[in-house]
């Protein structure tokens, strides 16, 4: 079941792979991604706790499972530029360019053959991912949830948010 170690776990990855003595290109393209998947297990996991519930034994399993996947990851990225236009506590404001730079970097690595890594950007990128989501570890339950219509309502788990609203009515 999809935890909280997801993205720690990720982004511990990433700062062995980058402190490895192989830190060669292939090495620093792999930190990178690992980081980029530690941004997003986060979010998933707040939406899914927030909108189905914390503990594994009262909430209802498949509907977590659907609103944790129903989060995409682009539609995700857009909506949190409208964060800023939002009264949203400055955690979440900090998150949402740092998500989009992070998505930007990751989507480079991942597919431009030129794209070239050095150690001290990827370090500053991973600094930047940990920052962010201990942010989103200090929200409130209110504004988890605001957070989480906001990034919901806007893409393809909001199918999914809306049944579960419909079962709770």
């Amino acid at each position: 079941m999809p935890n909280e170690e997801l993205s720690s776990g990720s982004i511990e990855t990433a700062e062995y792979l980058a402190a490895s003595l192989a830190s060669n290109e292939a090495t620093l393209r792999r930190a990178n991604s690992s980081r980029n998947y530690s941004v997003f297990h986060a979010p998933e996991k707040l939406v899914a706790d927030s909108l189905v519930g914390e503990d594994p034994n009262s909430r209802p399993k498949k509907a977590w499972i659907e609103v944790y996947r129903g989060l995409n990851h682009n539609t995700c990225r857009v909506a949190c530029s409208n964060a800023n236009s939002i009264n949203f506590p400055e955690e979440i404001r900090q998150f949402s360019p740092a998500l989009a730079l992070l998505q930007k970097e990751c989507h480079k690595a991942d597919s431009d053959p030129e794209y070239s890594l050095r150690i001290e950007y990827t370090e500053f990128l991973i600094a930047l991912a940990k920052k962010s989501l201990n942010g989103l570890k200090v929200l409130k339950d209110r504004d988890k949830k605001a957070f989480s219509a906001l990034v919901l309502i806007t893409g393809p788990g909001a199918k999914a948010a809306e049944d579960l609203a419909r079962q709770n009515d």
